[in-house]
């Protein structure tokens, strides 16, 4: 659900979407949205600290999970009110924003962009929680990390295909799997 915007917010955001559109076209293009996120660092931080990904491809990340969300016209560009519907539908939103930083993170580890996770992106994103600095790191109960890929590809891979789709994942995301 879209929340009213206060005149700072659209004041903010229209600054942001003019700076951005380069070319003065009144559309952003993915490099455009990716220059407007840039200057968004709650779509991108959050990734950056928990995966020590650089900033730039956290930011190009993030730019991509964007379009996808917002670009109602699939034209791989986004209008002012698509652009607009970034705050009104994700940075007013704090459940929405937290959404958003799942998709970037999912993104992240789809590096075949196939919007699926098979078991070696899999692996790949489960080592942030092996990491020195994780919540997890040194706890006992966490499990051998090819164990866990085992684990959540049988907990959470409801078509059988080996992958893991968004939706598949979820549950590990929002901390709704034990995996310790």
């Amino acid at each position: 659900a879209h929340r009213p915007m206060s005149e700072e917010h659209e004041r903010r955001a229209r600054e942001v979407f003019v700076r951005a559109d380069a070319d003065g076209d009144g559309r952003l293009s993915r490099e455009e949205v990716t220059a407007a996120v840039a200057d968004l660092p709650q779509l991108w931080e959050m990734l950056e600290v928990n995966t020590g990904i650089e900033r730039s491809r956290c930011q190009d990340i993030a730019a991509r999970v964007a379009l996808c969300k917002l670009d109602s016209t699939h034209d791989g560009s986004l209008t002012w009110p698509e652009f607009r519907a970034l705050w009104t539908s994700v940075l007013n939103n704090p459940k929405n924003q937290l959404e958003f930083y799942h998709r970037a993170m999912f993104s992240a580890f789809d590096t075949d962009g196939n919007k699926t996770l098979d078991p070696e992106e899999l692996a790949a994103f489960l080592e942030i929680f092996y990491k020195e600095g994780s919540i997890f790191s040194g706890d006992r109960r966490l499990p051998p990390k090819e164990d866990l890929v085992q684990l959540a590809m049988s907990r959470l891979d409801r078509n059988r295909d080996r992958r893991l789709s968004f939706r598949e994942l979820e549950p590990l995301l929002t901390g709704h799997m034990q995996i310790a």
